[in-house]
This record gives structure tokens, C-alpha cells and sequence, in this order.
């Protein structure tokens, strides 16, 4: 294959007007949504402004993503339909100057798309879009090898208004065995083609993105119980909400990235941004909070700056963001690189960590065994429909049994924790995924849904590492960070916990593979690599409490 992913959608021209409030409701173009116009209308709406109040740049919300894509360094195409004029040459010129390469189909009667966009003082964006060329894409433009260059087709979800071109792509994927993405693209295109768009869904769907309004279009809730429903539906699903951040899904496991704090002078193009730096991360196989970090600082450059496509200075800033998501630990590790010296000043890192994060109040009744044994049943309890599948009967009690002597042989140890300030506002997903080793070490922050996991034990997040980098067969490491960390943080009694939450990881870990199998539609070949990775955490987890690791 020759590129990472191909993204296919309208080829248009953005041209972008400052407007006010007033203009939207003159020429009746809904605020925030997006309006299709014919090509007398368009005309007319440009004739509004002088030249030299309209600002010219390539667009389509398609190919703004594969722009992102490859400013973070990855090999993106774009397969759109232009005209052959003035515009057309414009558009080729300008994605390729991005790093995408053009597919390029041509119209020689239809003029190229143009997608005004309007920006209100707010900084909110209003489309009115004449598709031009671009809706004249069919399936007779394509073909199944030419979708097949890439193991993943990004969509955006403009194309279902063409059915029969959105199903031969559907039908190229499958038999190519490729993945799709698709963006919402539209509130208002969500709610006229909800009923295609469920059955799409049902069919073939891997990666999703939306927005807040287009998200509430599709399930009528509000973003985080969105992303639930999505999560059933596909294997990625992305839900952003503007300025308050974003969450990410994959299965049970969801991540909220904050937005940054940026002066905003243009919101057009930012979700764009935001996706591609997400798929680029994807791509590369990174953990859902490295690919939230991306495509949040893709989105936060986009919002700084005027126009959808970043300029040359934030691209090159981009990229070198992305390269840095790209030395995570789990990369060194499988590249052979990374050292004991390197794991040892992680556990000192991470001791500076723990030493600043914030302090549970001893009133909040975290770390108690009361709480540790709730958290503990309702995982048991969740993955008793796996036993038999990834876990046996005997590993299941077995470890039940364990989890609650150890509750009462160490009570006291456990809650002693508590007086001793150990209870603390950890990190909670601290895998070699979320630990950078660029030229200093950066801990990705990583924030889960749930109140009741924000403070633990230090120990846990200790421990998942650890385990993470016994499960990937270095427990020679895992020792060397474990005793740097107490040698940075003094805390000897941690050593007594490791066995338990070094274990309760490994379980965790097991419930989250296992989860996967109820998503619907899941092949057979995903489903046999989901049991085996499954089976390794909870084998893993076994062997902690047979051998007192």
C-alpha cells in the first residue's frame, strides 16, 4: 500500500469572510451549520465582499484532515473531484504543497467546489457550500484498487447524499480489508440521513468522530453517554466538544482530553486538525491518550491561527509534537533502545510525580477497604461471562479468593496508607504508552471518567507500570524501576502491594481485552486475538499470586 490512509471527500476552495450575527440571518444561513447552495447562489454570496475581504485556501473537510495527517509526518491521499479551471490547479497545487498526495479526478464541465465559510466575532463558523465538481464523483471514478492503497478510508459524511458512491466505497473496503473512518461532518446532514447512517454503522464502521450537536443528532444524548453508544458501534469513537475537550473510546476504555487554553481567532478547520492528528496517532499504533494529545494540539494550533489549513511555522511546530508522542517507552522497548538508565529515571520521574499530585482528603474514604472491595466485586462480577472464554473457573476463584485475604490479612497496611498521605490524585492508566523519552521525560496526562478512580494508591500506579513491562517480558526492568522509585520516594511499604496491585492491574487489563468481544460484528480473526491477549493478563495476573512477585 502507498500511503497510511486516503481520505476521500469534496474538493472546494475555502473562501472566508468575516462577518456579524446580522449577515447570518439577513441572507437566513444558520449559525453553526452548514448550507448547500447552488452556484448562483454562491456567486451571489460572494459578489457581498470586495476582493480583498475574502481569504483564499484549499479545503473540504476530508481533505483538511489528510493536510493534518501529514503535517504530523504521516503518508496521506486524497482522492476528490475538482474542475479544469483556475480553482482546480489552485486546489492541486495547494495539497500537495501540504504533503498529500492528490488522486485527482476532473470535471471538464462542472467547475471546482468552493465552501465559504463565515466567521462571526464569536469565532463560530458558518458554511455555505457550493459542492461544484465534487458532487459529480461516482463510482465510475473509482476503483477497488485504487480505494486499496492505504489500509484505512476516511469519509466524511457529506458522501451519503451520493448512496450509490458511498456503498461502492463500503463494498471496496470490505473486500479490501480495510478499515473506515468517517466524520459526522453536520448536525444538520446527521439528522436528514440518520436511518443510512445507522445502517452504515451497523454494517461497517471502525473509527468515528463527531461533535456535540452531531452526536446529540444521532444517539438524542449528551456527549459522554454518545460515546457509549458509539463505542458499541465501532472499534474508535471520538466525541469533542469545542472548548471543554474531548473523549475517546475504544471498548470500555475511555479517555477525556482537556482543550488547551488558546487565544481563538478562527475555529474553521480545527476539528479537522483534531482528527487527523487523532488518526495519525492510530496509525501508529499509539495509546488513545498520545492520539487525544495530538489531535489536541493539531486543534489548538488550527484555533490560533486564520484559515483551516495550519501555516507553515504550526505544521512544522505539529510535527515535531507528533515525532515526540512517537519515543513513548513502549517504543523504545520494542526498538531494542530502551536502557536500564532510562527506566531508572523514570521511576525517579514519576517519584517527583506522585510527590506534587494533590492529597486525598482522609474524609473522602478512598483507599479503605470498604472501597478497594467494591471496586474489586464489581470487576469480578463484570467478568464472570468470560470465564470459559478468556479465563478459567479456577483463575476466576482463585483470584477472588486471594483479593479477599489479602483484604483481611492487610487491613491495617492498606489504611495506614491514608495517614500517610499515599492516597493521591494519580495518574491511573500509567503504561509505557503514556510515558515519553524524548529529551526529557513526559508524562502524558491521561483523565478518566469516573470520581472514584481519580485517587489511589500510589502504589497502583506504580504497579501498572511495573506489570506493564512484565507482560511485555522485562520484568528485569520492571524491578529496576520499582526500586528506583522507592529509593526516590522512600516508601518501603509500597513493596507489600506490589503483588496485589500488580495483579489487580493484570486483571484489569484481562476485563478490558475481554470487553472487546461485545462489540457487535466482530470478526473471527479480532475475536482470537482478543481471547489471547486476554488470556496472557489474566495468566498473568495468576502468576503474581502463585509466585508472590
Amino acid at each position: 500500500m502507498d500511503s497510511d490512509i486516503i481520505g476521500i471527500g469534496s474538493a472546494l476552495v475555502d473562501v472566508t469572510v468575516q462577518v456579524d450575527d446580522s449577515f447570518l440571518e439577513a441572507e437566513k444561513l444558520p449559525k453553526g451549520g452548514m448550507t448547500l447552495v447552488d452556484a448562483k447562489r454562491s456567486r451571489e454570496l460572494l459578489d457581498r465582499f470586495p476582493h480583498h475581504q475574502k481569504a483564499l485556501s484549499p479545503g473540504g473537510a476530508t481533505a483538511n484532515v489528510m493536510a493534518s495527517f501529514a503535517h504530523c509526518g504521516g503518508r496521506a491521499g486524497f482522492i476528490g473531484k475538482v474542475g479544469n479551471c483556475e480553482l482546480g490547479a489552485y486546489f492541486k497545487t495547494a495539497t500537495e504543497k501540504a504533503g498529500v498526495e492528490f488522486l485527482m479526478l476532473t470535471s471538464d464541465t462542472t467547475p471546482t467546489g468552493i465552501g465559504m465559510t463565515f466567521i462571526t466575532p464569536d469565532g463560530q463558523r458558518t458554511f455555505a457550500t457550493y459542492l461544484g465538481a465534487a458532487v459529480e464523483m461516482s463510482p465510475d471514478d473509482l476503483s477497488h484498487g485504487l480505494l486499496g492503497r492505504a489500509p484505512i478510508l476516511h469519509l466524511e459524511a457529506y458522501l451519503v447524499f451520493n448512496r450509490e458512491l458511498i456503498s461502492f466505497i463500503l463494498d471496496a473496503a470490505e473486500s479490501n480489508g480495510q478499515r473506515i473512518s468517517i466524520d459526522l461532518s453536520s448536525f444538520d446532514m446527521v439528522k436528514e440521513n440518520l436511518d443510512f447512517l445507522e445502517q452504515m454503522a451497523q454494517r461497517k464502521l471502525d473509527i468515528l468522530f463527531a461533535n456535540e450537536d452531531e452526536s446529540h443528532a444521532f444517539t438524542g444524548l449528551p456527549p459522554r453517554e454518545s460515546l457509549g453508544v458509539f463505542s458499541r458501534l465501532c472499534d474508535v469513537a471520538v466525541v469533542k466538544e469545542g472548548a471543554l475537550g474531548s473523549h475517546i473510546a475504544q471498548g470500555s476504555h475511555q479517555v477525556y482530553m482537556p482543550a488547551r487554553n488558546v487565544i481563538v481567532v478562527d475555529t474553521n478547520g480545527a476539528g479537522d486538525a483534531y482528527a487527523g492528528g487523532v488518526l495519525y496517532g492510530l496509525c501508529c499504533g499509539m495509546s488513545l491518550a498520545a492520539c487525544g494529545h495530538i489531535g489536541t494540539n493539531a486543534g489548538a494550533l488550527a484555533v490560533s491561527q486564520q484559515g483551516a489549513r495550519l501555516t507553515e511555522e504550526n505544521a512544522r511546530i505539529l510535527r515535531d509534537f507528533a515525532a515526540d508522542m512517537d519515543v513513548l517507552m513502549m517504543r523504545r522497548l520494542e526498538a531494542g533502545s530502551l536502557t536500564p538508565e532510562m527506566v531508572a529515571a523514570v521511576g525517579a520521574e514519576i517519584a517527583e510525580f506522585h510527590e506534587a499530585a494533590e492529597v486525598c482528603s482522609p474524609t473522602a474514604e478512598h483507599g479503605t477497604v470498604e472501597s478497594l472491595r467494591a471496586m474489586t466485586d464489581e470487576d469480578f462480577d463484570q467478568t464472570k461471562k468470560y470465564i470459559g472464554i478468556t479465563l478459567s473457573a479456577e483463575q476466576y476463584d482463585r483470584l477472588k479468593v486471594y483479593t479477599e485475604i489479602f483484604y483481611t490479612d492487610h487491613k491495617e497496611l492498606l489504611e495506614s496508607r491514608i495517614s500517610q498521605q499515599k492516597i493521591r490524585a494519580c495518574h491511573g492508566d500509567l503504561h509505557m504508552e503514556h510515558i515519553c523519552l524524548g529529551d526529557s521525560i513526559n508524562i502524558l496526562d491521561c483523565f478518566d471518567f469516573d470520581e472514584r478512580f481519580k485517587y489511589t494508591d500510589v502504589a497502583s500506579d506504580v504497579a501498572f507500570l511495573a506489570m506493564d513491562m512484565d507482560f511485555h517480558q522485562r520484568s528485569d526492568l520492571s524491578r529496576i524501576f520499582v526500586d528506583a522509585y522507592v529509593q526516590h520516594s522512600g516508601d518501603m511499604a509500597l513493596l507489600d502491594l506490589m503483588t496485589y496491585y500488580k495483579a489487580y492491574r493484570a486483571y484489569l487489563r484481562g476485563k478490558l481485552a475481554s470487553s472487546r468481544l461485545d462489540v457487535e460484528h466482530i470478526s473471527s480473526e479480532e475475536k482470537k486475538a482478543v481471547v489471547a491477549l486476554a488470556k496472557r493478563y489474566f495468566d498473568l495476573a495468576e502468576s503474581y499470586i502463585s509466585k508472590g512477585q
